[in-house]
């Protein structure tokens, strides 16, 4: 069932709430997650370790105070574009863990992944022109210096 129009449901979310937890969620992903284990004996927990946070929705899951989930980062990415400290907290957070996911992926030499980066990053479109049938011109411009590398035609 959804909400009546004109509801006010969503007025929560001021930036006097939101930023406290974005900055919290800031520090998670400097500090990492605790990692417990109980020891028998007592029944008193001790903390072994950390685990680096590697998305937003476990991060927010980690924030108690709140019952918060992974579109609501969406959602406050859009109603805060125009308030500096929170949108670019926000910006901030994604850019950490997006370089997380990238190291990761790249450091386990994993050809999906690199291939994700080149769609989503630089905008690799396996469907244009490049192929064995039809050569593409590659421009490489490295410190500088100007290289460039001609296809089989062109020789």
């Amino acid at each position: 069932m959804s909400a009546e129009k004109g509801n006010t449901y969503a007025t929560v979310w001021t930036e006097e709430i939101v930023l406290p937890i974005v900055k919290r969620v800031e520090l998670l992903l400097k500090d990492g997650i605790p990692i417990y284990e109980e020891i028998e004996e007592t029944k008193v927990k001790q903390k072994i370790g950390v685990t680096p946070v590697l998305w937003i929705g476990q991060a927010l899951a980690e924030i108690d105070d709140y019952n918060l989930y992974r579109e609501i980062w969406s959602y406050w990415k859009k109603k805060f574009s125009e308030e500096t400290e929170v949108f670019q907290t926000i910006k901030k957070v994604d850019g950490i863990l997006e370089t997380r996911l990238v190291i990761d992926g790249l450091e386990a030499r994993n050809p999906v992944m690199r291939i994700f980066l080149l769609k989503a990053a630089h905008g690799l479109n396996e469907n244009l022109p490049g192929s064995i049938d039809n050569p593409l011109t590659l421009s490489v411009n490295w410190l500088g210096n100007h290289a460039e590398t001609k296809s089989d035609e062109e020789e």
